[in-house]
């Protein structure tokens, strides 16, 4: 099948089923990763697992927020504007269950609570991150959207959108292979892209350089939680965000065992 049928079967996959629920680690990772897609999408449904607040201050602080309950609630309103001008209903949103930087602690309970939110929910297609090194709350996305799945009887389908990795934004790494479908940006699409990014103020230094002129889908892959998703130090291990890879990959099987699953398919 040439690029123009992938991206037409793509395209059935993503916008047209009955509801695509996308689960992000963070407040704005489903901006970063499918900005140009969210206004397409007639029936969504946006999980964040995190509140976007980490204990650790620096950020908030920078920011002129106090305590970390303001800086969550900031990063909310900045949700809010973004389903403001997708003309997204309120209740799109859902979750910010856990304090960012701290997902990779609580996978049993974030795959828990995926499984009551996707049969309430029920939707046809499931978006979340991949699992790739960049940042220890993206890996535990990937975890609990995966093992969450594995426990229901059907299941949705699982797609992953892109973050980024030790690579550099919004690409895959080249292991484990999967079929790609790249979505071309025209240039008005570049500038609504650019608005729903513009409402995360208190993100603006992290989200300088982010390309704007693609975006990619994929089917997740079979990943093994307990193996590292790739050689050498990882991403996220340059960074003081409270986790290592050894430590994630033991929570992880950790998790498997007490879900019951093995760490295969």
């Amino acid at each position: 099948m040439g690029q123009a049928g992938r991206g037409a079967l793509w395209a059935g996959r993503v916008v047209n089923p009955p509801t695509v629920v996308i689960v992000a680690a963070h407040p704005d990772d489903e901006v970063i990763g499918l900005g140009h897609c969210l206004f397409s999408l007639r029936s969504v449904k946006i999980i964040h697992l995190t509140d976007g607040a980490p204990y650790d201050m620096r950020d908030a602080l920078s920011w002129g927020f106090s305590t970390r309950d303001e800086y969550a609630r900031a990063r909310h309103e900045e949700l809010e504007q973004v389903c403001s001008l997708l003309h997204l209903a309120p209740d799109t949103l859902s979750g910010m269950w856990f304090p960012d930087q701290t997902l990779s602690w609580h996978l049993k309970d974030a795959a828990e609570l995926l499984i009551n939110c996707f049969r309430k929910i029920n939707p046809a297609v499931v978006i979340t991150h991949p699992y790739e090194g960049g940042h220890p709350d993206h890996d535990a996305a990937a975890f609990a959207v995966r093992a969450a799945l594995r426990l229901m009887n059907p299941a949705p389908a699982h797609l992953e959108f892109a973050s980024y990795n030790r690579i550099g934004w919004l690409t895959y790494l080249p292991q484990p292979a999967s079929e790609c479908c790249t979505i071309p940006i025209p240039e008005e699409g570049k500038l609504r892209k650019q608005m729903l990014l513009n409402c995360f103020q208190t993100q603006q230094r992290t989200l300088e350089g982010i390309p704007l002129d693609r975006e990619y889908l994929r089917v997740a892959p079979a990943y093994r939680f307990t193996e590292p998703p790739h050689p050498g130090k990882l991403h996220y291990e340059h960074y003081p965000w409270g986790m290592t890879g050894d430590q994630f990959r033991k929570l992880a099987s950790e998790a498997l065992r007490a879900l019951n699953l093995s760490d295969d398919t």
